[in-house]
């Protein structure tokens, strides 16, 4: 559970920062990562499978290869984000909310 707390309110929104972190093949199955920041990270050919990624920001993401099948993209930011070889994107749960996303 890497996302942010909603309920903790009184410390503010706290989330997870791995800006430029290089997670290429991580396994991210099932995992809440609500409010993560992968910004320009290398995220290629990693595990997404059933994540939780409301919310995340993945602009400027290498996500070469990664499989998001099931993955919730809601309000997720993937503005500049490589998406080639991606997997999984037409099993992504609400990529129509999801913003910057480009159908290649």
């Amino acid at each position: 559970d890497a996302g942010a707390h909603m309920k903790n309110q009184s410390m503010g929104l706290m989330h997870t920062e791995m800006t430029s972190a290089n997670l290429e093949g991580a396994n991210f199955e099932n995992a809440k990562l609500g409010h993560a920041d992968f910004s320009y990270a290398d995220i290629k050919g990693a595990n997404f499978k059933g994540a939780d990624l409301t919310r995340a920001v993945l602009t400027g993401a290498d996500a070469s290869g990664a499989d998001f099948t099931g993955a919730d993209l809601d309000g997720a930011e993937l503005d500049d984000t490589k998406l080639s070889g991606a997997k999984g994107l037409d099993q992504a749960k609400n990529l129509d909310k999801a913003r910057g996303y480009k159908k290649s």
